[in-house]
């Protein structure tokens, strides 16, 4: 990090949050009639407030309200409702005439003696459950191309391990702060800490790590947070960091501002610069957490590339490019060489093998490669039923990447990118388009043997030729003759030989 970092306002997220649920409850309340009421419950207090005056501003023939359940709120009174006011709303007018559309939102931990009167018998619930996930969506389209499938698989990794911290609300947040910080992998590092984790600055810097650091990271931190036995130096002695120094800091750190709520003193390594040395990018472990680098080089997939003389026009337009039809070509050999052997690598258990779209996303199930004990580095592996995958026409790539028995990815060494302009990864393979709904079904041409109704004709036309292209025509001369057996279908390649000869 080379300047100071912004730390995401909760304006913010309100503000990102309404662009979207403003325009769906808008749409709600001007779809439902008279007298019908609606409830939405369990938003943040903030926001509630910024929808209720948009709606009203918005559908102002709606009544929008917010419960509350003890007595008028001091700094909104305009925009909160007692529960006995709520049940004469919800009822007709005096002279017997419908009242307008009703909409009230139920704040968190509600206390009120006139629930019944709003429950779900009499209020329509509307459920905004997804708005966080959608947003988190919306955001996830704001990251550069290259992170954006690093950055799901995070996420999936931290849901499937069931990190608590790592909710869908402490996801929008995480990508809300990177993008207030001019989105970057040094800022979607520093922004760890929206999800429970320490922040690292130098997250992105070699991709093939980024998932091993993120599953130390959560190790680390599920030591320091759920070890509730132990002192907090005991646990940071846990974690068996290679430097004292950073040992020592660590242990000051957490004694200052607590362990027990990881977001509270991950975000002070951020935004107190004097902590930037304790960001996980200088944590160093006793037990290197990097097996030897290995080398992965992907031979071939098994498409040809597209030809000047194509006749087909879906085709013309990727001439000299790899194209895939997965109607046609249900099968992909995939081969790649390992450097070093598999059986020389420490910990290796098995390869993945996956079709990717350009933007990182997977296409299609992950075939899975043990290491091998044969003596080749070489491996072949067939990628069958293309056909049944849900390809997007476009441009994709196969990537294979080494694996533990744990699911942990191992490095794999990087080119010497000083020394060539290819940027394809040893790793991945060239790109390749996909035209998943086409069917090139056109014959090739033939290839027209010119024929002539003499031997002498035959030469005359050849020196006529040499002289053209500024040769001796004295050099045509008779080799030989070959003769070929008539038949009632087309000649095969294996048609017998009666005697040799040629023009040479």
């Amino acid at each position: 990090m080379s300047q100071d970092f912004q730390e995401l306002q909760n304006e913010e997220l309100t503000q990102a949050l309404e662009s979207l649920l403003l325009p769906r409850l808008k749409g709600i309340l001007a779809s439902r009639g008279k007298s019908h009421c609606m409830r939405v419950a369990d938003l943040d207090s903030g926001l509630m407030v910024v929808l209720t005056r948009s709606l009203r501003q918005e559908v102002p023939e709606a009544q929008v309200f917010i419960l509350n359940g003890n007595g008028q709120n001091t700094d909104n009174p305009d925009l909160y409702i007692s529960s006995t006011k709520l049940i004469e709303l919800r009822n007709p007018l005096p002279d017997g005439s419908l009242r307008p559309p009703l909409l009230v939102f139920l704040p968190s931990n509600l206390q009120t003696n006139a629930e019944d009167s709003f429950n779900v018998a009499s209020f329509e619930e509307i459920s905004l459950a997804d708005v966080y996930q959608q947003l988190v969506q919306n955001l996830i389209q704001q990251i550069p191309t290259p992170l954006q499938g690093y950055v799901k698989e995070i996420f999936s990794y931290l849901t499937q391990q069931k990190w608590r911290w790592a909710n869908p609300v402490a996801q929008a947040r995480f990508l809300q702060t990177a993008v207030i910080n001019e989105i970057a992998g040094d800022t979607l590092g520093a922004a760890l800490y929206e999800l429970g984790l320490v922040p690292d600055f130098h997250l992105f810097d070699e991709p093939t790590t980024t998932n091993l650091r993120i599953h130390k990271n959560l190790e680390s931190m599920q030591k320091l947070t759920l070890n509730l036995e132990k002192s907090i130096l005991g646990r940071v002695l846990d974690l068996e960091l290679a430097e004292k120094l950073v040992q020592k800091r660590l242990t000051e750190c957490l004694v200052e501002v607590g362990v027990e709520d990881p977001y509270l003193w991950t975000r002070q390594v951020v935004l107190n610069r004097k902590n930037w040395d304790i960001s996980f990018d200088k944590w160093k472990f006793l037990e290197d957490i990097c097996p030897d680098k290995i080398s992965v080089e992907i031979l071939g997939i098994g498409l040809n590339f597209v030809k000047n003389e194509e006749i087909n026009q879906s085709l013309q337009c990727l001439i000299g490019q790899q194209v895939l039809v997965p109607k046609e070509q249900k099968k992909l050999k995939v081969e790649f060489k390992v450097d070093p052997h598999p059986c020389q690598i420490d910990g290796l258990d098995h390869f993945t093998v996956q079709i990717m779209t350009q933007d990182g996303c997977t296409v299609g199930g992950t075939k899975k490669v043990k290491g091998w004990k044969t003596k080749s580095s070489n491996k072949s592996v067939t990628l069958d039923k293309l056909d049944k995958f849900e390809f997007d026409e476009g441009w994709h790539f196969v990537r294979i990447l080494p694996w533990t028995e744990n699911d942990d990815p191992i490095p794999l060494a990087e080119p010497d990118n000083s020394s060539t302009l290819a940027q394809v990864k040893p790793y991945e393979s060239e790109l390749f388009y996909v035209l998943p709904d086409a069917e090139i079904d056109e014959e090739p041409p033939l290839r027209v043997i010119p024929q002539e109704i003499s031997l002498e004709h035959a030469k005359l036309r050849l020196q006529f030729k040499a002289i053209a292209e500024h040769r001796d025509p004295n050099t045509v001369t008779l080799k030989d003759v070959v003769w070929a057996e008539k038949s009632s279908k087309n000649r095969s390649a294996t048609q017998e030989v009666k005697s040799g000869s040629s023009f040479g």
